[in-house]
């Protein structure tokens, strides 16, 4: 193509040079807007399935996709003021529940083999320890680390045990149940002029302890929520809820669908009520919630550089199967 466009230029043929120079340009836009197309694809589907890691390696200075801001004190004043504290429960609606405790025997059925299948179901990025969850796979269902991964799959099913049948303190728990805070990028025009999109990651082993609960409590979850809240893990839910949608439309009497969606209802859940809500709904699981949700987790802000700590005050974090059984009960 250059000889031809010298040719071209040497015998005064302007129109065709310019003519193929056009051509080329038209290519080379497609192309880019073919690999822009793809890294946002990309982009979505790893941030879909926790790989926070792998999503973050697709952003650069050319990229409009965004990426992480560095921690400086304006995004941590953003982060700071979007998680608001939780007000006080209405009086009112504190009903005198008589809540028994959980029998211990409900969590005999946790062992090693059974903490083997939930992180093997287990995906994502890894919390403020950066293991993800093929690493923790690794070192609990390979046979390469010999005895050592028995026996540390026998102290998880004793945790989770102990912490769905007994009361624990908050300090004993807060490095299970800190989180990872990554400030994306989101652009400007945000609060304070600064566009942050934070995503919480919770670690691994709190994922697994957390299924491990719902594991064995999983049908009385269910029940206690009703056939409505698909997010409580009812099979082929969403399917249902489609299904039950279009034959409502079908009626005769039908004239419109109202939809509503909670604005941010992990967040803006009141902690305090739900648990002690759960008391009375799925008494048998309100002692693993009042365990985890008793005091706000810890969030961790890390740059590579600058480290901050803030605590998840309002709401219920992001932690994996657990959290979302305890929102749909909450809520």
């Amino acid at each position: 193509f250059l000889a031809l466009g010298l040719a071209e230029w040497s015998e005064g043929d302007l129109q065709s040079l310019v003519d193929g120079a056009g051509e080329v340009q038209v290519r080379l836009s497609r192309l880019a807007k073919k690999k822009e197309t793809g890294c946002h694809v990309a982009f979505a589907g790893l941030m879909l399935v926790g790989r926070v890691g792998g999503a973050v390696g697709l952003m650069d200075g050319s990229s409009d996709v965004g990426g992480v801001h560095r921690l400086t004190r304006r995004v941590g004043t953003v982060l700071a003021c979007g998680r608001p504290d939780a007000g006080p429960a209405p009086r009112q609606l504190k009903m005198e529940i008589a809540t028994p405790g959980p029998q211990p025997v409900v969590f005999e059925g946790i062992d090693g083999r059974m903490v083997c299948g939930v992180a093997g179901d287990v995906h994502g990025s890894g919390g403020p320890t950066l293991l993800d969850a093929d690493g923790w796979g690794h070192i609990l269902c390979c046979g390469s680390c010999g005895g050592a991964s028995e026996r540390l799959c026998g102290s998880i099913a004793g945790l989770a045990g102990c912490v769905g049948a007994r009361g624990v303190g908050p300090a004993a728990l807060e490095e299970l149940l800190a989180c990872r805070l990554v400030p994306l990028d989101g652009g400007n025009g945000g609060r304070g002029g600064v566009g942050v999109g934070p995503v919480g990651v919770g670690g691994v082993l709190r994922r697994i302890v957390g299924g491990l609960v719902i594991g064995v409590l999983g049908n009385g979850i269910r029940h206690a929520a009703g056939p409505l809240r698909a997010c409580a893990g009812l099979g082929a839910g969403v399917g249902a809820s489609v299904r039950a949608t279009r034959e409502r439309w079908g009626l005769p009497g039908a004239r419109g669908v109202l939809l509503v969606d909670a604005d941010n209802a992990f967040g803006t859940i009141g902690r305090g009520l739900a648990v002690h809500g759960i008391g009375g709904l799925c008494p048998p699981f309100h002692r693993f919630v009042s365990n985890a949700c008793r005091r706000p987790a810890m969030l961790v802000v890390c740059d590579g550089e600058t480290t901050e700590y803030m605590g998840s005050r309002g709401g219920c974090a992001r932690g994996g199967v657990a959290a979302v059984a305890f929102c749909a009960l909450g809520v």
